[in-house]
C-alpha cells in the first residue's frame, strides 16, 4: 500500500503499517500508548533502504476539544464531510 496511518498507538500496529506500506510510501502514527511498550524501528531497513515516510503527531488542543465534541453531537452529518472512508 502507498501510506498506512495507525491511531491505536499499539506498537503491533504501528509494525503492521511499517511492514504494509511499499518502498517510499508513507507511514502516519496519531498518538502512541506508551503502556504497551516502544514500537520496534530498525532505522536502515525500515527508514533508508525501503525510503520510507514517517510522521507523528500527538499534539492536540485540550481547549478544543469540547467544541469539536459540539460538532460530532449537534452535527452527526458533518462526520460524513471529514470522514471520507472506512474499512471493515
Amino acid at each position: 500500500m502507498d501510506k498506512a496511518i495507525d491511531c491505536s498507538g499499539v506498537p503491533a500496529a504501528h509494525r503492521l503499517c511499517i511492514d504494509a506500506a511499499r518502498r517510499r510510501g508513507q507511514v502516519a502514527f496519531v498518538g502512541e500508548t506508551y503502556a504497551y511498550g516502544a514500537t520496534p524501528l530498525s532505522v536502515s531497513p525500515d527508514m533508508v533502504r525501503k525510503g520510507l515516510t514517517l510522521k507523528g503527531s500527538w499534539h492536540y488542543n485540550i481547549a478544543r476539544f469540547a467544541s469539536l465534541m459540539r460538532v460530532i453531537v449537534d452535527s452527526p452529518a458533518a462526520l460524513d464531510e471529514l470522514i471520507t472512508h472506512a474499512w471493515a
